[in-house]
């Protein structure tokens, strides 16, 4: 099987494995991290040496600026910020986001606008850059929230979030201004650190995009949005109430296997990452070259980095291959053993157009012919030789199918 969908979940790495052998192993208990004895004792320092491992990943030498909230993943994370920055009981405000944004950002949104909040989605640039003077444009003296994700989950684009944020601040404007880093953390070089001293209030990280199991995750946020306002409020209101878990925001007995193995791969990515990095985006232009050797009608939707444009996730294609039905080829691929997306995982089985390609205004035509490839974190030349000499016959096959018809 060539697995070619790490956007959608990377597979287990090794840290991570080893981490969950190491607890599990010898039938060692593993205790509740808020009891007071032993191995409660034992379970508390596993989770706050985890958090250390990540915070400082993430750049933080110490996390005297910050608070990170270990939760379930990325869609819990984003939840948490966007109904504690925005409460549904609240006066209705304005809220600016990228109409790119993950569907754990869109959903919410559009559940306040249901409420009666206003909301402005921008939209995008056709290579999938949202335009910052557009954005902060965007803001006026009504917005309580704004939401920029640092890469799409689509197409790999990278957004200008520090940019957005210094500006938005520049503005005046004391918005909460929230990223969601699902895709970007472990795949690109952010510093989440420089992203809070321009301003940014919050962020989002899932465990499963970088290697770690599914069902954990993490919020960072600003220490000072916890601080009461002039209304006796915190800026963030927890979104799982019950016991005091997690700086009392988020409730609930955390998942210490998942936490364990999320700090060994943030451990591990601390010292690899930019060799990893330079070397999956070596092997990604490698793919696209054979490709488009093979392939004609291609086009890869968005470009690397130039002047003006951050480019995309050093792992990811997204690509029209005009003619071809993406659902179509997704399925082929499948029976060659060939695992690619149409787009986000959380939408796998839909027939309708992504937000995405809507967002970056996409002809239908092409929308319905495009495909994400994501390359995981194992792999090498090997994986995209054989990948595209499969994906190139399938293609082929496509067309010709499609001419006799």
């Amino acid at each position: 099987m060539i697995y070619l969908d790490a956007n959608a979940s990377s597979r287990l790495r090794p840290q991570a494995a080893q981490a969950i052998r190491e607890l599990i192993g010898g039938n060692k208990a593993i205790g509740n991290p808020s009891s007071a004895h032993r191995l409660g004792q034992e379970a508390r320092y596993l989770v706050s040496k985890a958090r250390g491992e990540v915070l400082g990943f993430l750049g933080f030498n110490d996390s005297a600026r910050v608070r990170l909230v270990f939760c379930s993943g990325g869609t819990e994370a984003a939840n948490a910020i966007i109904f504690g920055a925005c409460p549904k009981n609240s006066k209705a405000g304005h809220i600016v986001a990228t109409a790119i944004e993950h569907q754990s950002v869109i959903e919410p949104i559009e559940f306040l606008r249901s409420l009666g909040w206003e909301a402005s989605l921008v939209r995008t640039t056709p290579a999938g850059a949202v335009d910052c003077e557009e954005l902060v444009n965007a803001v006026t003296e009504a917005t309580t929230f704004v939401a920029i994700m640092a890469a799409n989950n689509v197409t790999g684009a990278l957004q200008p979030v520090a940019q957005v944020t210094e500006a938005i601040r520049r503005k005046g404007s004391k918005a909460f201004i929230f990223s969601d880093l699902s895709q970007a953390v472990g795949k690109t070089e952010i510093s989440v650190k420089h992203l809070f001293d321009m301003g940014l209030d919050a962020v989002s990280i899932s465990g499963h995009k970088i290697g770690a199991p599914c069902g954990v995750g993490a919020f960072v946020i600003r220490n000072e949005v916890l601080e009461a306002g002039h209304d006796g409020r915190p800026r963030l209101l927890p979104l799982l109430l019950g016991g005091p878990q997690e700086y009392r925001l988020r409730a609930g007995t955390e998942n210490c296997l998942g936490i364990a193995a999320l700090g060994a791969v943030a451990r591990h990515l601390a010292k690899t990452l930019g060799d990893d990095l330079a070397r999956l985006s070596n092997l990604r232009e490698a793919f696209f070259r054979m490709l488009e050797k093979e392939c004609s009608g291609l086009r890869r939707i968005v470009p690397t980095a130039s002047e003006g444009f951050l480019g995309s996730l050093s792992n990811t294609l997204a690509l029209v291959f005009s003619g071809v039905s993406a659902e179509d080829l997704v399925v082929a691929l499948d029976l060659e053993g060939v695992c690619v997306s149409t787009g986000s995982a959380c939408s796998s089985g839909k027939q309708e157009v992504s937000h995405v390609y809507r967002g970056m205004q996409m002809s239908e035509e092409d929308a319905k012919s495009a495909i994400r490839i994501s390359l995981d974190w194992d792999a090498d030349r090997q994986v995209v030789e054989d990948a595209a000499l499969k994906i190139s016959n399938v293609v082929s096959r496509i067309r010709s199918q499609v001419g006799n018809q």
